[in-house]
């Protein structure tokens, strides 16, 4: 990654890109897809794929259609210009947004049913793999995920 990126960030926010990278890397290959990356900025409100190719196309030097890590980064501090607090607002509606995607019935919980529906939207996943999600989520072990449980995955360093 370049220097003067690192640099910029501090280490609380490259260990929440990374969570977030990471959480959306279904395949675990270390580039996210166009598929993959549609589904972070539907939870950012962007939903119109033209919208989203163009943001791709802007970071993807290579036209692979692909975008590493590095490049995601690039994407989600496009607007670094913010003030701190901008940015912390901007942040935490981010993963507002994204819990509501997963606590579809919007009782400030996300249930096992409803994770396993939000990942087998996001592409295949298996029962074992919920259920380690949830596992490793669910630190005070009462069987679903509340608002400080999701926080705390999505900052989580892989």
């Amino acid at each position: 990654m370049e220097q003067n990126l690192k640099r910029k960030l501090s280490g609380e926010r490259l260990a929440e890109l990374q969570g977030v990278f990471n959480s959306v890397d279904k395949n675990r290959n270390g580039v996210l897809s166009m598929n993959e990356l549609a589904t972070v900025f539907n939870l950012m409100g962007i939903t119109d794929n033209t919208t989203i190719k163009a943001i791709i196309g802007r970071w993807d030097m290579m036209s692979t259609g692909k975008v590493s890590f590095q490049d995601f980064v690039k994407i989600m501090e496009q607007g670094d210009l913010d003030s701190p607090e901008t940015k912390d607002v901007k942040d935490k509606e981010f993963i507002r947004n994204a819990f509501s995607a997963f606590d579809t019935n919007k009782d400030g919980f996300i249930t096992r049913d409803e994770l396993k529906v939000v990942l087998e939207q996001m592409g295949h996943v298996t029962e074992s793999e919920v259920t380690t999600l949830l596992q490793e989520a669910d630190s005070n072990k009462d069987n679903k995920i509340d608002i400080e449980e999701f926080v705390q995955v999505m900052s989580k360093r892989s």
